[in-house]
């Protein structure tokens, strides 16, 4: 059964009470809200177009609290020269490709974040990770069937700045994409 997964945010502005600079709770629903915002790859920007993309599955969950990601693709290259986006199908020698995002232009990035991409197996006992690297991209010759995933981990570096006395024990490797799945048949 190929499924479309989405992200949501439980929300209940109860754990953070405390007034941030800007005046709102830390764990205000407009500031945990944004926090993460699925990005979906459309032929079209009506709802027609959208409602097709979610159905097919071409979309991703990023953390935008991390920062926006530029960039960020995965694909299976298929022997015959076509490409299947996720959502879509491939087969056994196809090549998984996940290219690695970039924070925008402007964005604190001094110091700059570490970026760590893998691409996993879906397997009964868990995800099983197949390939990863931190090039700009990377692929995987696909040798099984299965459901193919990519994450995009950071070790967010860049918000050091901002978090004064808890950074280094704030600042360790966390998921900042999940993309959903190509499946190989």
């Amino acid at each position: 059964m190929h499924l479309t997964g989405i992200g949501g945010c439980d929300a209940h502005e109860n754990t953070f009470p405390n007034l941030m600079p800007d005046g709102e709770r830390g764990d205000s629903y407009r500031r945990m809200m944004r926090w993460h915002t699925h990005h979906v790859l459309v032929s079209s920007t009506d709802r027609d177009g959208v409602m097709e993309a979610l159905g097919a599955g071409r979309l991703y969950l990023a953390f935008e609290a991390l920062g926006t990601p530029i960039g960020f693709d995965f694909h299976a290259a298929r022997v015959d020269g076509t490409t299947a986006e996720m959502g879509g199908s491939a087969a056994i020698g196809d090549t998984i490709r996940v290219v690695r995002p970039s924070l925008p232009a402007g964005f604190p990035s001094d110091p700059a974040p570490t970026l760590h991409l893998r691409i996993l197996r879906a397997a009964a006992g868990g995800a099983v990770e197949v390939a990863s690297g931190d090039a700009a991209t990377l692929d995987h010759v696909v040798t099984e069937a299965g459901a193919y995933r990519a994450e995009v981990r950071m070790v967010p570096d860049h918000a050091r700045p901002y978090l004064g006395r808890f950074a280094d024990e704030l600042v360790h490797e966390v998921v900042w994409i999940y993309s959903n799945p190509i499946y190989v048949e």
